[in-house]
């Protein structure tokens, strides 16, 4: 389970709800993009690291023609 908030208050507020309820969970700031308008991710420890998201070829080469990316 994954939620999205606006702010940091939200999202703290939630998880304080799930950890008052037992549950273990986290919050994360992970935008998605730049200005997201729900940057705060509250999601359960059980679940692994959050959303996958990548900022920048990973191993990767530019080549000359740059409209194609080459691992």
């Amino acid at each position: 389970m994954r939620e999205r908030f606006s702010t940091s208050g939200l999202a703290g507020a939630y998880l304080d709800e799930l950890l008052a309820a037992g549950v273990e969970a986290r919050m994360e700031f992970r935008p998605r993009r730049a200005l997201d308008p729900h940057p705060f991710l509250v999601s359960l420890d059980s679940e692994g690291r959050g959303e996958a998201f990548f900022t920048r070829p990973i191993e990767g080469v530019r080549s000359e023609n740059r409209t194609r990316f080459h691992p």
